[in-house]
């Protein structure tokens, strides 16, 4: 599992709309420093990956552009399809048209590719999946992943995750509550990680109920934990979690999504902020925090993260 470098493009003739799409053979590193050069002249459009001053990977494609027009906004939607047909992968250049897609020459019913997330939200881009590059920027490819999610009280209380199998390394704040019927809502929505399936949807019912159940007893650590059940953070799924869930069954709410003003405050000494991508480097030896806005408490959807 890793990053790999992919360029499209759009040309336009009397046939129809075309998309174009090419997959690196070459995974990114992680922890490394990528530079992204995209330029036009006379008709093609020249890709181009830079580790240091060392070329990494280019492609040349034929577009009948002559100019760039580069745009971090997002527009109309952004559509992901997957396909299980064999050989039904992208080749260097594919398209769709009608109830069809073409690659490597091969003609494919259309089924055989599949929406798997469709957005249309106007100008906000899918979370955690896609970011925008601008030209001649440098990337630095991320070198952890998500471990697992905590939503606790309203206080901001938070203990870092710690077993003999996990150690954490930065934390991201997802988004933040301070309406407490919200208390509860671990589960029912969308995740936007495949690591974990636990969601808020900002509603307390049965699904939130079923969390806390099925690791009814558990320690963290042991077979069944589930850190999105520790409403009450104390390491221990137990009747003080449920209560939680049963004060505010029915209750509804809207969370804060404007992070700004967010610190946290370690039992170290340390008060952090989230930098310019949303997350903070957890403090050497730092064994618990509570989470701030302009300085008061407040509650927390948090995903913490682990080196790869």
């Amino acid at each position: 599992m890793g990053y790999i470098v992919v360029s499209s493009w759009t040309t336009f003739g009397s046939s129809g709309t075309n998309y174009h799409m090419n997959f690196s053979s070459s995974f990114l590193s992680f922890g490394g420093a990528y530079r992204f050069n995209i330029t036009c002249a006379r008709g093609f459009t020249y890709f181009s990956v830079f580790q240091g001053s060392t070329l990494f990977w280019s492609i040349t494609a034929h577009t009948g552009g002559n100019y760039l027009a580069m745009s971090l906004i997002w527009t109309d939607y952004e559509e992901v399809y997957y396909t299980t047909t064999a050989n039904g992968a992208p080749c260097f250049e594919f398209t769709f048209y009608n109830q069809y897609f073409v690659s490597n020459g091969v003609t494919y019913s259309a089924n055989g590719w599949m929406p798997d997330e469709w957005w249309d939200d106007g100008d906000t881009p899918p979370a955690g999946l896609w970011f925008p590059i601008a030209n001649g920027s440098t990337v630095l490819v991320p070198n952890f992943q998500p471990a697992c999610a905590m939503k606790t009280e309203t206080d901001g209380y938070f203990y870092v995750p710690h077993t003999a199998n996990l150690t954490v390394s930065f934390i991201k704040v997802e988004k933040l509550f301070n309406n407490t019927n919200l208390i509860g809502d671990q589960s029912g929505g969308t995740c936007p990680y495949l690591s974990f399936s636990n969601w808020p949807d900002g509603t307390v019912n049965i699904l939130d109920y079923s969390v806390v159940s099925s690791a009814w007893g558990s320690t963290q650590g042991s077979s069944k934990w589930n850190y999105m059940a520790d409403i009450v953070a104390d390491g221990v799924i137990n009747i003080l979690d449920l209560s939680q869930i049963e004060a505010n069954w029915g209750c509804t709410g809207t969370y804060i999504t404007n992070l700004s003003g967010v610190t946290l405050t370690f039992n170290t000494g340390q008060q952090l902020s989230p930098d310019a991508s949303g997350y903070i480097a957890i403090p050497q030896n730092a064994t618990n925090f509570t989470v701030k806005q302009n300085g008061n408490p407040i509650g927390a959807l948090l995903t913490f993260w682990k080196n790869i």
